[in-house]
């Protein structure tokens, strides 16, 4: 029989009060560190509208169209601009006013739950080390609001000229005498900017197809016999082969009896959102939202992405796009050679037959493809660069010498859109202003699927756009002309003048601006103060952000402008660039979603409490 001493106990229980100390300290040392991390390193922040969508969620629905399958989110009401609450239509037990993004049809579903706004961790005092660069998604405080967190892409950095043209930046800086094109260097960026035109996974309805603003695949002759596109319920379209050379090819439209150059036609490259309203609500938004979009808002920046499964070592696929008066076209083969080609539209606007084409660039992928397997090919028009894909691995693009644009302004105020082809320049749009601009000016795109040789399918065909940032107006409709946040605006004769319920946005074409870098010496602004630099935003969900094409506010705790002397010696002198974000006001780059809105379980539908690991993603 063992029997344990009173020096036993007493070891023993001080090796328990031990642990519990040894673990009280470490929760409180996690919580220390929790709390300087968020100090000084990570911060959490929800998004609470969806400026950024559909990459980047505000407080919204998810809901799944009825007609074709497809899932997409759409807003919940919000504030207005006036600061009134909007009205939801399913507040009233009404039908939704959502329109899918995929196939066009209305939503008639069911009511859904609210959802809670995407919480993304933001890389504090990363520009402490390193400057902020174009296309980075930051995190700041409103200059309109301090006390509340935007978040927005940035588009212009100090020291640039920025002006939107026709969806894309284009900058200049020092004594440039042109504007150049914008161009988003990091393909994960562009990949992430990419947003679905139609997917022809998700068919609508045959009751649908009969719709003229559905989109779908036909064969530009009818009586092809080379195509059979019924294959999967119309998912697969299979090739049974043909002459060397003979190429048959497929025409995406609204309805091929109306032809691809119809009003029906371009309204499906208008650079709509599922996330946004068509009509359902009134707009009384600062900017449009996308059921007023102009007919001249034609995206033509654009992916088109298939799955090619070649059928011989002879199966060739074809690809084309076009934009203004240029078409390209991609000839991928089965024995993985790639070639591009460029040519000029003719007067109808319709691209050449099987002459008229001058190769581009040639390149070749890592072996040939085999036979029977699927490839994900990719013919992309982004930025004015022209790129063929194979299983994400460029293949052959343009450079900079075959094909780019720029900007000229005439002394007149006439912005130029000049778009460069191997060294000669062809003026696309001549325009003093983005109101001016007429509503057939801009062509719309053409897109098409050819094969040739042997047999072949092609699966899994989508065609997606680019953001286009919308040239719109801004306005003072709905706003408390008499707010002492407008003080600021109207001293330096920025806000609209009394009874004017439109104006030109800051940006657009014909209305640039110059965004300030390190401010001369000057009582109250030192010289070189970094804090003084001007960076310009922009939402990607362009038709629906109030962003720094539209503020005409300025929050009274910004430093706003440095008092002048009393006799006169020096006047007053502004600090702040109304439109803005000024660095002081930069909290860090957005980094990761870490947590989407979450699945509900059987009997809660109510708590989003489930983690959705499949939405949770890096920040581009």
């Amino acid at each position: 029989m063992v029997v344990s001493s009173m020096a036993d106990y007493t070891g023993k229980v001080q090796k328990e009060l031990l642990s519990v100390r040894d673990t009280v300290e470490s929760i409180w040392v996690a919580i220390i560190l929790a709390f300087i991390l968020r100090a000084f390193m990570v911060e959490a922040f929800v998004i609470p509208t969806g400026s950024m969508a559909p990459r980047l969620l505000g407080q919204h629905y998810d809901l799944q169209c009825p007609s074709c399958g497809w899932e997409f989110s759409y807003t919940t009401p919000g504030p207005t601009s006036s600061g009134a609450r909007r009205e939801s239509a399913w507040e009233k037990d009404q039908v939704l006013a959502a329109r899918c993004p995929n196939c066009g049809k209305d939503y008639e579903g069911p009511k859904q739950y609210s959802n809670g706004g995407d919480r993304v961790l933001v890389m504090k005092f990363l520009y402490n080390f390193a400057p902020p660069r174009p296309w980075d998604v930051v995190v700041f405080r409103n200059p309109q609001d301090n006390e509340q967190n935007y978040i927005k892409r940035l588009i212009g950095v100090p020291g640039e000229t920025i002006q939107i043209v026709q969806g894309d930046v284009f900058v200049k800086t020092g004594h440039d005498r042109f504007y150049k094109i914008r161009r988003k260097s990091d393909p994960h960026v562009q990949e992430a900017m990419w947003q679905i035109v139609y997917d022809n996974d998700y068919r609508p309805d045959e009751a649908q197809l009969k719709n003229p603003v559905t989109p779908r695949w036909s064969k530009s002759d009818a009586q092809d016999t080379s195509w059979d596109l019924t294959g999967g319920a119309g998912r697969h379209f299979g090739f049974t082969g043909s002459g060397p050379g003979a190429w048959h090819w497929l025409r995406f439209e609204a309805d091929p009896a109306e032809g691809r150059f119809s009003k029906h036609t371009r309204e499906l490259f208008l650079p709509r959102y599922g996330y946004n309203s068509y009509g359902g609500e009134p707009n009384t938004d600062f900017l449009r939202d996308s059921s007023r979009l102009n007919y001249s808002d034609v995206c033509s920046d654009l992916k088109l992405d298939v799955r090619f499964v070649p059928g011989s070592a002879h199966t060739h696929l074809g690809m084309l796009l076009t934009s203004f008066r240029n078409a390209f076209r991609a000839d991928v083969s089965a024995d993985g050679a790639v070639k591009l080609y460029h040519a000029q539209l003719d007067p109808t606007g319709e691209p050449p037959g099987e002459t008229g084409w001058r190769e581009w660039a040639a390149g070749q992928y890592k072996k040939p493809l085999a036979v029977g397997q699927g490839y994900q090919v990719a013919l992309t028009h982004a930025d004015y660069r022209v790129t063929v894909w194979i299983d994400g691995q460029a293949v052959a693009a343009t450079g900079e010498g075959d094909y780019t644009a720029h900007l000229e302004t005439t002394e007149n105020g006439l912005v130029k859109l000049i778009v460069s082809v191997g060294g000669a320049s062809d003026v696309v749009l001549a325009k003093r202003d983005y109101t001016s601009v007429g509503a057939w000016e801009v062509p719309t795109p053409t897109v098409q699927l050819a094969a040739s040789g042997g047999p072949g399918a092609l699966e899994h065909v989508q065609l997606h756009r680019d953001v286009y940032y919308t040239g719109t107006r801004l306005s003072m409709s709905g706003k408390n002309t008499g707010s002492h946040v407008l003080d600021y605006s109207r001293k330096i004769n920025d806000a609209l003048p009394a009874g004017t319920a439109t104006n030109l946005c800051r940006a657009g074409m014909g209305n640039p601006i110059t965004l300030q870098e390190n401010r001369l010496p000057h009582p109250g602004a030192p010289a070189g103060d970094p804090d003084l630099d001007s960076f310009f935003v922009l939402g990607d969900n362009s038709p629906s952000s109030l962003d720094s094409r539209a503020w005409i506010e300025a929050a009274t705790t910004l430093r706003l402008y440095a008092p002048g002397d009393a006799d006169g010696t020096n006047k007053e002198f502004y600090l702040y660039q109304l439109g803005t974000v000024p660095r002081y006001n930069m909290i860090g780059k957005a980094l990761f979603v870490y947590w989407p809105s979450g699945h509900r379980l059987p009997g809660l539908a109510g708590l989003p409490i489930v983690p959705n690991f499949g939405r949770m993603r890096f920040v581009r």
